[in-house]
């Protein structure tokens, strides 16, 4: 059959753990991921928090500022010239600093504050003495939990697969990610499938040269893309192990349905008690503030 493999082989796994610069590519890649995502964190939920709150004065300024960014940009050139002013070219850190943040990512936090954390909420800590920083870091971010994962792993993935500013700032080969030299890989390959079909004399020895190239190049898609797999395979209760649910017993809804039919009635209530129920029902009530405030209290 066509659709099956003519041969399994584990050549290109082989030949490509042999490349000592694919672990020191993993290595660096992990730590420009797991420090680019912390800094794209810290700077991301501050700011679209803030830009949230509707009585921090000039927010609409500052978003328009930031939806200008989306639209137009400084360059490339004049990017390099403040990397190089800055001193951070050829430094691991021109991949931490350099895109701390996106705009879009900012708007789509800022919409996450704005809909999900309640004012009266804010308004109980404020009345209780919290800071805005207090108020941000022990009451907002663990109710915040669903968007900062989104957001994680919006900015690990970007990090992840990122090789043009390593391509662009980074000279130094110890420093380079792991896209950065698949890439190298993939395009020698793609040099030596040419010169096997032009060189006539040696197209023997290319052709094979061009098939272990080839293994190379797709195990390397898969060693580079396996990662990402993993962390999108997240369960939605992580705390819960994996369990097969539970037969329900045959005789279960007859036993409802007997201890329907000889359940209690309610006694009939009197005019006078249903007029004193119908007034304590109509009492006033404590606000949503209150409620949230004496919440906040007994956690405290």
């Amino acid at each position: 059959m066509w659709l099956l493999p003519k041969g399994f082989t584990c050549e290109g796994y082989e030949r490509l753990f042999q490349y000592k610069e694919i672990w020191r590519g993993y290595r660096n890649t992990i730590l420009y991921t797991v420090g680019g995502t912390a800094i794209n964190l810290i700077v991301t939920l501050p700011c679209a928090y803030a830009l949230s709150r509707k009585d921090f004065v000039g927010r609409s300024v500052l978003s328009m500022l930031f939806m200008f960014t989306m639209f137009f940009s400084g360059g490339l050139i004049p990017t390099y010239l403040v990397v190089m002013n800055l001193g951070l070219r050829d430094t691991p850190f021109v991949l931490l600093v350099l895109g701390a943040t996106s705009a879009y990512n900012i708007f789509v936090s800022r919409t996450f504050f704005a809909t999900t954390i309640p004012e009266e909420l804010q308004e109980a800590a404020r009345i209780d003495g919290c800071t805005n920083w207090k108020l941000f870091i022990r009451i907002v971010m663990p109710l915040s939990a669903p968007i900062v994962a989104v957001m994680a792993l919006f900015f690990g993935v970007g990090h992840w697969n990122s090789y043009f500013n390593a391509m662009i700032y980074l000279k130094d080969r110890a420093l380079y990610p792991l896209q950065l030299i698949l890439r190298e890989i993939l395009i020698q390959s793609n040099v030596a499938a040419e010169m096997a079909m032009v060189d006539i004399d040696v197209a023997e020895t290319l052709a094979a040269k061009a098939r272990i190239s080839g293994l190379i190049k797709y195990t390397s898609i898969i060693v580079s893309t396996a990662p990402m797999l993993v962390l999108y395979d997240v369960r939605a209760d992580p705390g819960e192990p994996n369990r097969r649910p539970r037969r329900r017993h045959a005789l279960l809804p007859l036993l409802r349905h007997a201890r329907h039919r000889h359940a209690v009635r309610p006694p009939r209530v009197h005019h006078s008690q249903a007029t004193t129920s119908c007034w304590s029902a109509m009492a006033p009530r404590p606000s949503l503030a209150l409620i949230f405030r004496w919440r906040l209290s007994s956690l405290s």
